[in-house]
């Protein structure tokens, strides 16, 4: 059985070339239409990458410093030397651009502790807070909860 082929210009050739044009015209509108929305998509501002940062500076400050009982220490109240001072070196470690506030509440939310990073003043209105609980042990029987606020905020510069 014998396949006739066809050699030159004919009906087959013409459907090709307008088939070749539709497929170009579809890549070139993919194309456009993918660069448009990575565009979209990859578009951000410092600021907020900035805050996301800040949030999540916070948050791991707070965590470190209940994991290394500088939350429970400072809980004794500022009379203790000890806690004052290992929270204050605490915030003094954090990046010099970041400020941070630590304000220690107890169960009926008055405050028994604060410190702030020195060299630095609450201004703007960009800054902030992150909360976590902890619980102190006094001895087998006794129990305090706190909570502890953390302010933060990116330094004005001078």
């Amino acid at each position: 059985m014998d396949i006739p082929i066809h050699v030159g210009k004919g009906k087959h050739s013409k459907k090709g070339f307008a088939f070749t044009i539709d497929v170009l015209l579809a890549l070139f509108i993919t194309f456009f239409a993918f660069i448009i929305s990575f565009n979209f998509l990859t578009s951000f501002t410092p600021a907020s990458l900035q805050f996301v940062h800040l949030r999540t500076l916070s948050l791991d400050a707070l965590s470190v410093m209940e994991k290394q009982s500088y939350l429970s220490d400072a809980a004794q109240g500022p009379d203790v030397p000890v806690p004052s001072t290992s929270l204050r070196d605490f915030l003094l470690q954090t990046p010099p651009q970041v400020c941070m506030q630590v304000q220690l509440l107890n169960s009926t939310l008055n405050e028994v502790y604060s410190v702030e990073k020195s060299g630095c003043t609450l201004g703007g209105e960009d800054f902030q807070v992150a909360w976590r609980s902890f619980i102190v042990r006094h001895n087998a029987t006794s129990y305090d909860f706190y909570l502890a606020r953390l302010t933060s905020w990116y330094s004005q510069p001078t």
